[in-house]
C-alpha cells in the first residue's frame, strides 16, 4: 500500500489539476466550440473519478494506522 504521503501529494496534484480544467471550461464557454467543452468535461469525469479513489485509499491508510 501507498504511504499516506504519497497519497496526500497525489490528491494535491489532482484537486489542482480539476481546478485548471474548471478554468478552462469557464474559459471555453465563452469562446470554445462544443467539441473542445466535451473533451475538457471528459478529462475532468476522469480526474474527479481519480480523486474519489485517491480519498478512499487515503481513507483506507488512516483506518489502517488507526487500528494498529
Amino acid at each position: 500500500m501507498m504511504n499516506l504521503q504519497k497519497l496526500q501529494s497525489y490528491r494535491g496534484g489532482t484537486k489542482r489539476t480539476i481546478a485548471t480544467l474548471l478554468e478552462k471550461i469557464e474559459e471555453k464557454k465563452e469562446k470554445g466550440t462544443l467539441i473542445e467543452i466535451n473533451s475538457l468535461l471528459k478529462i475532468l469525469e476522469t480526474k474527479v473519478e481519480m480523486l474519489e479513489t485517491l480519498n478512499e485509499k487515503i481513507l483506507s491508510t488512516l483506518k489502517l494506522t488507526e487500528s494498529r
